[in-house]
């Protein structure tokens, strides 16, 4: 016996079904490459901070640019989350299925 949780707006309504759970290996593989993307996504945003002191005699640049290489990607993930979480809800391919 499951019992699945479906949000609607103001209430919570439960839904019981019959179902089995199954664990695939592919969810695994799924969660394994998206972890090793967001280990090689931080590499790459703390890649700045070793070469400071190139970077200021190749492109004259402050330390304070160059710090804020590295934030680049939390700066883009507060900016885009909102806008984009609206966009999926609005337009998400699972619609259908609903």
């Amino acid at each position: 016996m499951c019992t699945y949780f479906t949000v609607r707006t103001i209430s919570f309504h439960f839904q019981e079904h019959d179902c089995d759970i199954h664990v695939y290996k592919r969810r695994w593989y799924i969660l394994s490459v998206f972890s090793a993307y967001c280990a090689f996504q931080g590499y790459i945003w703390n890649n700045f901070s070793p070469i400071t002191y190139a970077l200021q005699l190749a492109y004259d640049w402050s330390d304070g640019t160059i710090a804020l290489l590295a934030n680049w990607g939390p700066i883009a993930f507060a900016i885009f989350t909102i806008p984009f979480s609206y966009v999926f809800e609005r337009f998400s391919a699972m619609k259908p299925f609903q």
